[in-house]
């Protein structure tokens, strides 16, 4: 399916090196310190095509080191909305007590640039860089006043199977993209539907018009750059083409067009596939007024064998207040996955586990939604508040959790 700061004046004149002396080469640089920092924490939402002011790239970081520095050291960025208590989970966005230092002391010392050379893969600036770059052809405006299902053939021109091991998706205008679904085309469907449509891209709506396809990744408000566990990817064919699916909601910006691209990276060698699947709550009907209206679905293994399970992604609109995610095992002990306690739209992520959880034979997940459908949630979209059941658009409802699991 943000990250805001506070400005602080700042003085950056006659400002001692705590950290390097008077040795200029071991102060604390942008492309060196800061842009792994902000990389890591904070591009989700202060990327080039994030929701927030942007910081990603010198020019723009070094404008607002102030607010970064004031709002890392008083704690409130950047945001990690799951609860300390269930599974332990990987690239936990939080930052270290040196972290805080080094942005804090980049700002007192006038914010130096740095060589663009020492800036790691891991920081860098343009999914153009990935090892594949593919998007729209050409740009296209939605239709006005509606949500907007649009799909998109992208010809990644793969010579050979292959794993996707990263992936990072750049909206071309995020005043109107919803949210980007990525699939894979195994059979070649998708360039018959896109030749019947005059334009770019053709009308979808839920799926990308068959379902012999694969959830390979995609775009939420908060995300950036997401990589699979280390020795795992996401399955892909040569010659495949992969169909990018996007939500437009043109309501935020009417007349306006926009042009996604994606980037990738691909496994030298061959990983453990991973593959996403969904368990949701269709059957949503949140009453007009409701406060604290619980609903949810469960799903049982009811497969001989377990699985690995590396991830969960949780999902719900503008009513969602708390989502959560468990496992029942047989003997009904119960482990927590995944439990974040006040949802919030803008920040979303693809979470995965420190360590492969098991999903074992008779085990039950059970997925629980919480909505706030009165007038006090600031987020409502409607006024006064009326019943809301499950839909695609923006102002209707999800409950649901992609878990992203070995095959």
């Amino acid at each position: 399916m943000r990250v805001a700061f506070l400005l602080l004046a700042s003085c950056t004149t006659q400002v001692p090196n705590p950290s390097g002396g008077g040795d200029p080469a071991a102060a604390v640089t942008y492309y060196r310190d800061v842009a792994p920092i902000l990389a890591e924490n904070c591009w989700g939402c202060h990327g080039e095509n994030g929701i927030a002011f942007r910081s990603e790239g010198y020019e723009y970081a070094s404008a607002n080191s102030a607010l970064i520095a004031a709002k890392t050291a008083d704690g409130s960025m950047p945001p990690w909305p799951p609860s300390d208590t269930c599974m332990p989970l990987d690239h936990v966005r939080r930052l270290t007590d040196e972290q805080r230092a080094t942005l804090a002391e980049w700002d007192a010392l006038g914010a130096p640039e740095g060589d663009p050379a020492d800036a790691p893969a891991s920081a860098r600036e343009d999914p153009s860089q990935a090892d594949v770059f593919v998007g729209m052809d050409e740009p296209y405006t939605p239709l006005a006043d509606v949500d907007d299902y649009r799909c998109f053939v992208l010809d990644p021109h793969l010579a050979a199977d292959g794993w996707v091991t990263a992936m990072e998706v750049a909206p071309g205008n995020t005043r109107i993209v919803h949210h980007v679904i990525l699939f894979t085309d195994p059979n070649d469907r998708s360039p018959e539907l896109d030749a019947a449509e005059d334009g770019p891209g053709y009308t979808c709506f839920g799926d990308p018009g068959f379902t012999d396809t694969t959830l390979l990744g995609g775009w939420v408000p908060g995300t950036s750059r997401v990589e699979t566990p280390a020795g795992t990817g996401m399955p892909i064919s040569a010659n495949e083409k992969i169909v990018m699916q996007i939500h437009y909601y043109p309501q935020n910006d009417p007349g306006s067009a926009d042009q996604t691209v994606v980037g990738f990276d691909l496994a030298d060698d061959p990983v453990t596939p991973l593959v996403s699947v969904p368990i949701l709550d269709y059957d949503l009907n949140i009453p007009a007024g409701a406060k604290d209206h619980v609903e949810g679905a469960s799903w049982t293994n009811s497969y001989p064998v377990g699985v690995n399970v590396y991830g969960v992604t949780p999902h719900m609109h503008l009513l969602g207040s708390q989502i959560s995610v468990t496992n029942t095992h047989a003997d009904d002990s119960e482990d927590c996955w995944i439990d974040i306690e006040d949802w919030d739209f803008q920040y979303q992520e693809f979470y995965w586990f420190q360590e492969p959880v098991r999903f074992e034979s008779g085990d039950t997940l059970n997925l629980s939604c919480t909505f706030d459908n009165s007038e006090d949630n600031p987020d409502n979209p409607s006024d006064p508040p009326i019943d809301v059941h499950w839909g695609e658009r923006t102002t209707d409802e999800m409950c649901l959790a992609f878990v992203t699991f070995a095959l």
